[in-house]
This record gives C-alpha cells, sequence and structure tokens, in this order.
C-alpha cells in the first residue's frame, strides 16, 4: 500500500469536514513540537475526542475522552462510547474496570454475579495463581494450580460472609462465626470468658 509521511517543524494541522474519509497503506508521523507528536481533539459543543481502532466485519475499539460523562478517558469494545465501555479513568484519577464509577482508586465490578469480577495473581516461576473475588455474598480468596483454572478448579482458603461468619479450607460456613475444615495447630493460649462453653470431636490438653 502507499505510505503517507507528515512531518512538522513547526505549528501545522491537518484538517478536514465531519464527513472527510480516506485511507491509506502506512504513515508516519513526526514533529519538531516538544510537546506532543500527535494530537486528537474535538472542538464541537459536546463532541468525543476519539480514536478508533477497526478490523472491517470483525471487531471494533475505541479509546478517548467522554465529553457527555464529565470528561472520562475510557476504552469501549464498539465504534463509540455509548456502550461497551471496559476501562475508565476519571480525572481525580479513579481506575474502574467493569465500571464507568469508580468510587476508589481501583473499583473492579463484575457484569455478572461471578467469577468475572475477580484479581488472578499468577506466579511467573510455577505458573499457579491466586485469585480474590466478590460473589455471592462473600469474599473469597483461593487458590488454582494454574491462571486458567481459577474459575473451575480452584481451592478455598479464606472466605468472608457479608454477615461476619469466616471460613477456612471451605465456603460453607456454619451458624458459628469460625468455620474451619480441617486441623487447627496453635503456639498460644485459646482464650475466652468464664461463662465460655463449646466442644470439640477429640481434645488434648
Amino acid at each position: 500500500g502507499s505510505t503517507i509521511l507528515a512531518e512538522f517543524t513547526g505549528s501545522y494541522a491537518i484538517s478536514g469536514s465531519a464527513t472527510s474519509t480516506g485511507s491509506f497503506g502506512h504513515a508516519i508521523i513526526t514533529s519538531g513540537n516538544p510537546q506532543t507528536t500527535l494530537q486528537i481533539a474535538n472542538t464541537a459543543t459536546d463532541g468525543d475526542a476519539l480514536l478508533n481502532f477497526l478490523l472491517v466485519g470483525s471487531s471494533a475499539w475505541v479509546m478517548g475522552l467522554d465529553d457527555g460523562d464529565s470528561d472520562k478517558f475510557k476504552i469501549a469494545q464498539n465504534t463509540s462510547l455509548a456502550s461497551g465501555v471496559k476501562f475508565t479513568i476519571t480525572e481525580d484519577g479513579h481506575v474502574g474496570i467493569g465500571t464507568e464509577n469508580p468510587d476508589s482508586p481501583l473499583h473492579v465490578k463484575a457484569k455478572n454475579n461471578g467469577w468475572d469480577g475477580s484479581i488472578v495473581l499468577e506466579d511467573d516461576n510455577d505458573g499457579k495463581a491466586s485469585m480474590i473475588t466478590r460473589a455471592d455474598g462473600y469474599l473469597w480468596f483461593g487458590h488454582a494450580t494454574s491462571a486458567t483454572d481459577v474459575t473451575s478448579n480452584t481451592t478455598d482458603i479464606l472466605v468472608l460472609k457479608d454477615d461476619q461468619k469466616i471460613s477456612m479450607g471451605t465456603r460453607n460456613h456454619s451458624s458459628e462465626i469460625l468455620t474451619v475444615e480441617g486441623g487447627i495447630s496453635a503456639s498460644g493460649d485459646f482464650l475466652g470468658k468464664s461463662t465460655s462453653t463449646g466442644s470439640f470431636g477429640q481434645g488434648h490438653v
């Protein structure tokens, strides 16, 4: 394909009408301006400054500033920012994954009530992975033999429920505050009030 070479040593611009179209095989843009090589702007009263990536008949992604939503920077799987937004940065520095309204420095939201709102941490050495997720009224920490198995083949490590119950080694909580699947090894004391009661299957004192 043809190549378009645009080289600027001063303050120059390439512009066109709202209906301008065109194509070229390859473009090289160089600039003598120390501030920026490529600037995308929209001077309309209510217009987004966007950069589109298109594979004809296959996929479309867009990134840019959403003028209609507090000038947030967004990346969407679409030809516009009207829908399909996957990633958002607000002007105060909050980052949203799966949400366009992040309420903290990092806000991850599942699109369904399940694993897709998870954070996966993969070990580069052995490929094993750990996962943190929020689903079905609990905060879950787990482990898997690989990152590809975190949604289907996991080991429960720690589960915190909304009703303040905690379980370790299982997500099946009992009626008690703490449920443990497996043994407990302690080097210190088990403490309780003088009126505390309880039972053990087998105890050694």
